[in-house]
């Protein structure tokens, strides 16, 4: 399985994005996909003065099979000792979170999640 950070999904989207060739690269994996719930939230809301374009990408997970994976109670230690051990921001904990608890590799262009993530045994998905 594969953790989706939402850079990736945003590059995806977008023809013009840096890392656009790269994230098509990984969408046409074979296995299968995952993201968190807030990570989701993050894409449909690019900009927080915009309104959201739950449409499109609600359509987009369902053609990729995107498994959306929500937190519960039980995650709030783990997370918290995570992102307080790494220093990464909140969403970027989510996805590491994500990808550790999913036992997946996770993609990301992020390259201080990618570190953060690598010292933590997660494989780096690369297009």
């Amino acid at each position: 399985m594969i953790v989706l950070d939402a850079c990736v999904l945003a590059a995806f989207a977008d023809p013009a994005h840096t890392h656009h060739a790269n994230a098509k690269a990984i969408m046409a994996r074979t296995e299968p996909f995952a993201m968190s719930a807030l990570t989701g939230t993050e894409v449909m809301v690019p900009n927080p003065h915009q309104a959201p374009h739950t449409t499109y990408w609600a359509d987009l997970f369902a053609a990729f099979g995107i498994r959306v994976i929500s937190l519960t109670e039980a995650d709030m230690s783990a997370l918290a000792a995570l992102r307080a051990a790494s220093g990464v921001r909140m969403p970027d904990a989510v996805v590491l979170h994500t990808a550790l608890t999913c036992s997946a590799s996770l993609a990301t262009f992020d390259t201080a999640l990618a570190k953060v993530a690598a010292t933590r045994g997660v494989a780096i998905v690369e297009g």
